[in-house]
């Protein structure tokens, strides 16, 4: 159950996933100096731009998937499950529809969808820190904070920010918190960039946060569903007549 040998193989890969973010966290900063400066600089807008910096991460929980099957470890097969096949059927799914136009009803699938990413975050993390692994929590926090600094600064969208007020899962602090792993655990990947890249991200954050708060947008839900996250959100579809 939840053997160390795999969450040690997915651990490793956790510079290669730090450097892979940071890569877009640079972008990020660009696209802001340049709008602040006026200028229209439409660099990995979209779907792109907010769902390939976790890709890598995404398709790696596939490949843990298939070495918890190898090796008969079924909470781990469960466990990679969610955000391995299981994204893979439903991105697949969603790119299918878009490209054939079809309207798809994603409001029954809410709740359940949303508490299961919840729980699957709290088991991962919990079993990482278990086995002494710091590298993927600090991948996911820097990975979860980095789009919402793009969703503060571009579209005024408080999103985890203002759910933790909605659903009160507090839990959500941890995706900060754990930005600041590397300061205290000289296992974290690339220990001297995270440990700068962390704050950065922080404090990139509180600052898109001000301003959200400051334009009076802070209980603003999004005005559009291009992200599957927001799937909260999405008005159930009146029946056909």
């Amino acid at each position: 159950m939840f053997e160390r040998s795999i969450f040690a193989w997915f651990d490793s890969c956790s510079p290669f996933l730090v450097v892979w973010v940071s890569v877009f966290i640079g972008a990020s900063v660009v696209k802001l100096a340049l709008t602040t400066k006026g200028r229209d600089f439409k660099l990995l807008d979209g779907l792109i731009g907010s769902e390939l910096p976790g890709l890598p991460l995404a398709l790696l929980h596939s490949v843990c998937f298939v070495k918890a099957i190898m090796i008969g470890d079924w909470a781990s097969t469960l466990l990679f499950l969610w955000w391995g096949p299981g994204f893979v059927w439903v991105a697949s799914f969603y790119l299918y529809i878009h490209a054939k136009k079809r309207p798809f009803d994603w409001s029954p699938y809410a709740r359940p969808t949303s508490v299961a990413c919840k729980v699957i975050y709290v088991v991962l993390m919990v079993a990482f820190f278990y086995h002494g692994f710091v590298g993927i929590p600090f991948v996911f926090s820097i990975w979860i904070m980095h789009d919402q600094i793009r969703l503060s600064w571009f579209d005024n969208n408080a999103d985890r920010s203002r759910r933790l007020f909605e659903d009160l899962w507090f839990l959500r602090i941890g995706y900060v918190v754990f930005l600041f792993v590397p300061w205290f655990s000289s296992n974290a990947p690339l220990q001297t960039f995270s440990m700068v890249i962390g704050p950065i991200i922080a404090a990139l954050w509180i600052g898109g946060l001000i301003r959200v708060i400051r334009a009076g947008r802070f209980r603003t839900p999004p005005a559009s569903f291009e992200n599957l996250r927001d799937i909260v959100y999405l008005p159930r579809r009146a029946p056909d007549d």
